[in-house]
Formats: C-alpha cells, structure tokens, sequence
C-alpha cells in the first residue's frame, strides 16, 4: 500500500462507487485542496479553481462529483480529475452538499444558506430556509425528502428538492 503526503487538512470525502470510474474517491480540504485516489492506489492533488476552503464533496450516480467551500464556491467535475467553478449566486460559507437520485443537488453552509440545482450542478437557485443558524450536513431519501442538519440542534426539511424548508423536529435533549 503506497501512502502519500498531503499538504493539507482534507475535511470531506466522495467516492463513486463505480468500479470501471477513476478516480473512485475525490477528497477536498483547506486552501482549495482537491485529492484523487488514481487507478495506481496513490493519491494526486488536482488543480482546483479556488484558492479557499472546500468543505464538502459528494458523487452522482455517473461518477461525476460536486465540490462546496468557502465564498459561495460551487465545482463541479465530470472526471474528478479536471474540475470547473459554477456560479452559485452567493458569498455564502458552504459545509456540505448532497445528491438524489433524479440528479439534484442541494449545498447547506452558514446562517441558514441552502442553493440547489435541479440539472446536474450546472446552474443553481436559492432556497429558503428560515433560519440563521449554520447548516452542516445534508442528506435525502428514496421518497425525495432532504434534511439538512446543524448548529445547536437545527433539523430542517424540504420535500420540494431544495427551495423550501421546514423545521424538523429533533430530540436535541438527548444529544449531549
């Protein structure tokens, strides 16, 4: 097993889950770190298109990737290998991004920001929230329902792919 230095802290991990796809795994990190797992077992840094934080990465079921970070940052990638910035229309600090299975993506991050896009990443449009709290992960169902979770116990719910949120109830007074 090779192991390789990365000048970095990494703060987020995606793999494709598909065999024939490399790289298979894209990590991202501090300073605009984007790491692949190559076809060789050795991880490479890729160039990334910022210099700031990528906090979050996640896969689509084509092998292609979407990547979240610091100043309203939105990449995406096709290969994990060569990677482009989209426009998301905010400054907004992103901490995560999730994917559905009709190709949706939505990005979660600081004071309640949620954009999603319903096209594969290309483009994407501001949901609502309703609150100011941080959000720091997202995630969705086979029925179409994300949940984005974060700061002091915040739950939110959207059945509508992203632009609409509702509180979600959570039992806060058991998370210590």
């Amino acid at each position: 097993m090779k192991h390789t230095m990365v000048a970095s802290l990494l703060f987020a991990l995606a793999w494709t889950g598909l065999a024939e796809a490399r790289p298979t795994h894209v990590a991202v990190g501090r300073s605009g770190a984007l790491v692949v797992l190559g076809a060789d077992g050795a991880w490479k840094t890729v160039a990334a298109p910022t210099p700031g934080y990528i906090n979050g990465v996640v896969s689509d079921n084509a092998g292609s990737f979407v990547a979240v970070g610091a100043k309203g940052v939105i990449l995406r990638s096709a290969d994990g290998m060569r990677w482009e910035a989209v426009a998301s229309g905010t400054s907004a600090v992103f901490q995560a991004v999730g994917f559905d299975d009709e190709g949706g993506f939505v990005a979660v991050g600081d004071k309640g920001a949620v954009v999603y896009s319903t096209d594969g990443g290309l483009s994407w449009t501001p949901g609502v929230s309703g609150v100011e709290e941080g959000l720091l992960g997202v995630a969705t169902d086979r029925q179409g329902v994300w949940v984005a979770v974060g700061v002091a116990g915040t739950a939110l719910r959207s059945a509508d792919g992203g632009a609409a949120w509702s509180p979600a109830p959570t039992p806060t007074a058991l998370i210590r």
